[in-house]
Formats: structure tokens, sequence, C-alpha cells
């Protein structure tokens, strides 16, 4: 009985894309390696690193437009 309602489930072509091991694997580590690096960007920004200078904040704001009526 089992059998039998188990073979038209067999043998019919899947519709889905298995990954492969090794594909899975880099997906992970590509993924990990670009939360480091937003880690290590949040961080930089954080401590001061990276400063925002006021003539080109200024600039930026006067340029998108977003100080007129």
């Amino acid at each position: 009985m089992l059998s039998s309602s188990m073979d038209g489930i067999q043998g019919k072509p899947s519709n889905e894309v298995r990954a492969t091991d090794s594909q899975l694997l880099n997906r992970a580590t590509n993924y990990e390696s670009r939360q480091q690096k937003i880690n290590r960007l949040k961080q930089q920004i954080q401590s001061g690193v990276y400063s925002i200078q006021p003539e080109r904040l200024a600039k930026a704001i006067l340029q998108s437009g977003a100080l007129q009526e």
C-alpha cells in the first residue's frame, strides 16, 4: 500500500534547483565575510576613523535640495 503511493512521487523531475554542499559553503562564507566587513565599518565609524567634514556635509545637503521650501 505504502509503496504504491510512493511510486507516484518517485521519478518526477524536481523543479527545485538544489545547491551542492560546496555552493552552500561558499554562500555561507561570503555572507560571513560581508557581515565581518559591515561590522568592521560600523566599529570604525563609531570610533571616529571616518569623520564627517562639515563643509562636505553642508554641500551635500544643499545639492540634495532638502532645504528648499
